[in-house]
């Protein structure tokens, strides 16, 4: 019984440590990640939800006419980057931060946390 106390306990504890964007464990559904193209692009979409390796989850909301997007980490916290000319993909870069991938994978870059590789879950479509 003790054993299982201690257990619930550094659980416990070690949930409370997480990172403060990070929401649960990620969709794994194999028929949801099917239904979007491996060779979407920036251009067909207003919204993007990424999901993280490393549990983060990003929101990116696109400005096609100013060529920017609004990066929104699910604790609040927003970046609007600049999108830059590449010749394959997409790249979207701010002070010390960027994304950057081709169709729905992406890494995400930003200060004090490891490069992680991302992959888009959820589309909003223009219109």
């Amino acid at each position: 019984m003790r054993k299982i106390a201690a257990g619930l306990a550094t659980g416990l504890f070690l949930s409370a440590c997480q990172d403060h964007d990070t929401i649960g464990p990620r969709p794994t559904d194999e028929h949801l990640r099917a239904e979007i193209p491996q060779d979407i692009s920036p251009d067909d979409a207003a919204e993007w939800v990424f999901n993280c390796q490393n549990g983060q989850r990003l929101m990116v909301a696109f400005d096609h006419p100013r060529k920017m997007a609004t990066v929104r980490r699910f604790d609040g916290l927003a970046f609007d980057l600049t999108r830059k000319g590449t010749s394959e993909g997409y790249l979207y870069e701010a002070s010390n931060l960027m994304l950057s991938g081709k169709g729905k994978s992406a890494k995400w870059h930003s200060p004090n946390i490891d490069d992680t590789l991302c992959e888009v879950s959820e589309i909003k479509p223009l219109g």
